[in-house]
């Protein structure tokens, strides 16, 4: 298993950033990761799922969404509607390395643009979501305090403190949330469907995987007792990767 620094244009002609990891056997089948709000490719337990999927023979991505991490752009930016097309930006660069098939994981809000993006990829053949935001008109009032909503009708932006960081929020990015239908796209996809939440989510409640389960039936979800909306309290990140790859082995 080796590793190698990558990187890609997105629609805007801006640099991503990313690193694949390669299995030792050459393989057609990839699998993209895709970080959370305000978070990189480096981040929790990103590297090391990577590492454990190179090892069962998949060649994993990982990378930074626009204005994120290593990759250009602005953070202000990159609402989910862009995010699913760095995305779509990525599985095209991976189909010019010579893979052929695809699976896509995302967390937090990552898991909310790999469920957007998967009805209309067909390459894509196995989605797992990890802690999504699936009711999204809830994610304004998930991030910002009353007198930060306030701040944002007043001046169509807002700054918000994300890893002691100030970071610019604009009205642009809770709309392009509200105009999803989530539900609708997770009906919608073909593949194979996985949602991982922690019993302990105090970020994006339990409650939203277990009422997607009862809208889209087709769907599996596998709950880490105990874990948080990182999943990195106690053996949470150890047990998230064994529930990806066995899964990945039975469905990719």
């Amino acid at each position: 298993m080796q590793t190698k620094k990558v990187f890609f244009t997105n629609q805007q002609k801006e640099t991503l950033s990313g690193v694949l990891h390669l299995p030792h056997k050459e393989t057609t089948k990839a699998v993209i990761v895709c970080h959370g709000f305000g978070s990189t490719k480096d981040a929790l337990w990103i590297p090391k799922l990577c590492d454990t999927l190179a090892k069962q023979s998949y060649a994993a991505l990982r990378f930074d969404f626009s204005g994120n991490g290593a990759s250009e752009g602005s953070f202000s930016d990159a609402d989910c509607e862009k995010e699913q097309q760095d995305l779509a930006s990525a599985l095209a660069f991976l189909k010019k390395q010579g893979y052929h098939s695809f699976a896509t994981i995302g967390h937090s809000m990552g898991g909310t643009v790999v469920l957007m993006h998967a009805p209309t990829a067909r390459p894509v053949k196995a989605v797992i979501a990890i802690a999504a935001a699936i009711h999204t008109k809830k994610v304004e009032g998930r991030l910002l305090t009353d007198n930060q909503k306030k701040e944002l009708r007043q001046h169509g932006k807002v700054t918000i403190t994300i890893h002691d960081k100030p970071h610019t929020l604009t009205t642009a990015f809770f709309t392009a949330f509200e105009q999803q239908n989530v539900l609708k796209s997770m009906a919608a996809i073909s593949a194979p469907l996985l949602l991982i939440h922690g019993s302990d989510d105090h970020t994006i409640p339990l409650e939203e995987s277990t009422a997607a389960q009862k809208a889209v039936p087709h769907l599996k979800l596998t709950v880490i007792e105990g874990g948080s909306h990182t999943l990195m309290r106690g053996n949470s990140a150890d047990l998230l990767i064994e529930k990806i790859h066995q899964w990945l082995n039975e469905h990719f």
